[in-house]
């Protein structure tokens, strides 16, 4: 019995591959008469003509292979048959490049969106493990505009501290959760040509302290709830003169709240901010975000 199965596996694999090279071989002449060259739309300028639509005449193959003549062979974009790309898009050769080009294109549409926290609950599991339960609330968004200004500022105000030395390679550290901010903070390190140093938000203070130290970091941004745990550590990192905070920029500005405003965080934060602003270090500055855009607003 299994003789015959093998037998009828065998005729039915050779029936089907008989089928497909038939089809494949018999097709391949429609294909070359009617097929189309693969063309791309150029890179927009602005917002309106992204969607604009490019018939063949106004656009151009996008890859070709290596060899002539030989599609079986490796396959490279046409302005890059000979070397290696150099730019992430035409004019675009660093990171700010890559951001500002899309803040030109999209200026208005909605970039980034956070949730208020509404409430916070804990459950225990049956084997002892708590878990948190978050109510959020509704997205508020900025736009790329509203997003750059923010990374504008940002950069200023930090600047200004730091001094415009663009030699000095020493990173800036962020030790977050990933957040608006977070992403507003590391644009601001790459438009000052600094290094950036991240460090996982699950951390604990000893790693954190050796990353400071491995960096000899200045600056480091870290979030309204980890501020506290921060605080602590820089005690015996010298090099740390600037701890900048995130506190949600994104809906206070929204509710209109000001930033000595306690009444902004949640009760965890607030904990965190308080303890943070009252043990800091004679040498250590501390900045909520929001103080710092607003002091790079000033000195642009």
């Amino acid at each position: 019995m299994s003789f015959l199965t093998d037998i009828y596996v065998t005729v039915a694999m050779t029936v089907i591959k008989i089928i497909v090279y038939s089809y494949e071989y018999l097709t391949i002449p429609v294909y070359y008469l009617f097929r189309k060259t693969n063309y791309f739309m150029t890179f927009p300028e602005d917002e309106d003509s992204c969607y604009q639509k490019f018939n063949a005449a106004d656009s151009r193959t996008l890859s070709m292979p290596v060899r002539e003549g030989d599609p079986g062979s490796p396959w490279r974009a046409v302005e890059y048959i000979d070397n290696l790309v150099t730019d992430a898009l035409p004019g675009c050769k660093t990171l700010p490049d890559l951001w500002l080009r899309t803040v030109k294109l999209w200026p208005n549409k909605l970039a980034l969106g956070t949730r208020q926290v509404l409430g916070t609950d804990y459950e225990v599991l049956p084997n002892g493990k708590k878990i948190v339960k978050q109510t959020m609330g509704d997205y508020f968004w900025e736009t790329y505009l509203e997003a750059e200004q923010r990374v504008s500022q940002l950069a200023a105000g930090i600047r200004d501290f730091l001094g415009p030395n663009t030699a000095d390679q020493t990173p800036l550290v962020i030790f977050s959760e990933t957040r608006c901010e977070w992403l507003y903070a590391a644009q601001a390190a790459f438009r000052l040509n600094r290094p950036l140093a991240t460090l996982y938000a699950t951390l604990g203070d000893e790693a954190v302290a050796h990353g400071l130290h491995q960096t000899q970091a200045r600056v480091i941004f870290t979030s309204d709830e980890l501020l506290s745990r921060v605080v602590k550590v820089v005690k015996s990192s010298p090099n740390v003169k600037y701890v900048i905070y995130f506190s949600n920029g994104v809906f206070q500005k929204q509710l209109g709240l000001k930033v000595d405003d306690m009444s902004r965080f949640s009760d965890t934060a607030r904990k965190s901010v308080e303890e943070g602003l009252k043990s800091a270090p004679e040498h250590v500055k501390i900045f909520d975000i929001l103080e710092m855009e607003e002091h790079g607003k000033k000195s642009h």
